[in-house]
């Protein structure tokens, strides 16, 4: 087994987005892989939700390259909109990003956006969000 699996992608990403500014102006510390909403996270608080979708084994680094995607939730559409700029903005800077997990210290190679923003609304939350998803590479550092 290689060390990948040593690494949470999940984990690291959300350590990584923990530590921008551009990101927890906005949502605080409300960032994670489920939404707390009715049970830690207010309604009227803005959040990220962060979910990783399948990836493949980088062939020549001990590496993995998941897909994230984003889902920042809102009272309003433009609440939600500003979530997704924050994420360009950081995705935009994300170079050979260090960021510590609780299994080590990890590596976020790049972050790429993989299609356009989406909007939605969630009716059983009453809460519109914003959907984006960006190809990564992350591996142990």
């Amino acid at each position: 087994m290689s060390e990948v699996s040593l690494i949470d992608p999940i984990a690291a990403m959300i350590a990584y987005l923990k530590s921008k500014s551009a990101l927890t102006d906005v949502v605080g510390d409300r960032i994670a892989a489920k939404h707390r909403y009715g049970v830690a996270w207010d309604k009227s608080e803005a959040g990220l939700v962060v979910r990783a979708q399948g990836g493949e084994d980088e062939t020549y680094l001990p590496a993995t390259r998941p897909t994230f995607e984003f889902e920042g939730y809102a009272d309003n559409t433009l609440d939600a909109i500003n979530i997704y700029l924050a994420l360009d903005e950081i995705a935009d800077e994300c170079k050979r990003a260090s960021v510590v997990t609780p299994q080590g210290s990890a590596l976020i190679y790049y972050m790429v956006r993989v299609g356009q923003l989406r909007l939605y609304y969630d009716v059983g939350l009453e809460m519109d969000y914003s959907f984006i998803a960006y190809n990564t590479m992350i591996n142990k550092e």
